[in-house]
């Protein structure tokens, strides 16, 4: 089965896209092979980089929800169900992607959720009140993004304590 591709180049604050050549997604998955069936939540306020993460994460299994603003991204994140991880970008108008970390890092029920943080400034220009879980600046290699998230939910999975059933405990 062959799936066409999408390169992503930011070209002065633009994005331009250039189609590649049809190639066995399979072959392509890397670390998306952890992440099938996972909940993503995508928040970007450009529509055609949103639009791209959101096709290529469908491409690779993921779940995918968006938020083209902070504060969609909060009320989404109220309204649940909650994300397996997040992808935000920290530049955007109106509820920054700074102040969506804080917010999320700082309530019970969003701080777990691993925050993979893309931008087109470098991580240094950011003074953050909350430390993402990963920082990528655009522009990205989607591989890196994969691999990145799937490094996150592993992570994550190592944390969480496992989870005996009636079944394993019974004499």
């Amino acid at each position: 089965m062959c799936q066409t591709l999408f390169d992503l180049a930011l070209v002065h604050g633009g994005v331009q896209y250039r189609e590649a050549p049809p190639v066995d997604r399979f072959t392509t998955m890397r670390g998306a092979d952890a992440l099938p069936g996972l909940r993503i939540l995508v928040v970007e306020d450009d529509g055609a980089v949103l639009e791209l993460l959101e096709e290529t994460f469908e491409l690779d299994g993921l779940e995918v929800s968006t938020a083209s603003s902070g504060d969609q991204a909060l009320r989404k994140l109220e309204a649940g169900p909650l994300p397996d991880m997040v992808v935000l970008d920290m530049n955007m108008p109106g509820i920054h992607g700074t102040e969506v970390l804080r917010r999320m890092k700082s309530d019970p029920r969003w701080a777990d959720i691993p925050v993979a943080a893309i931008s087109g400034s470098e991580r240094a220009e950011f003074r953050l009140a909350a430390e993402p879980d990963a920082f990528l600046s655009k522009p990205f290699d989607m591989e890196a993004l994969t691999d990145t998230l799937a490094r996150l939910h592993r992570a994550r999975e190592e944390r969480r304590p496992l989870q005996l059933t009636d079944a394993i405990t019974s004499p």
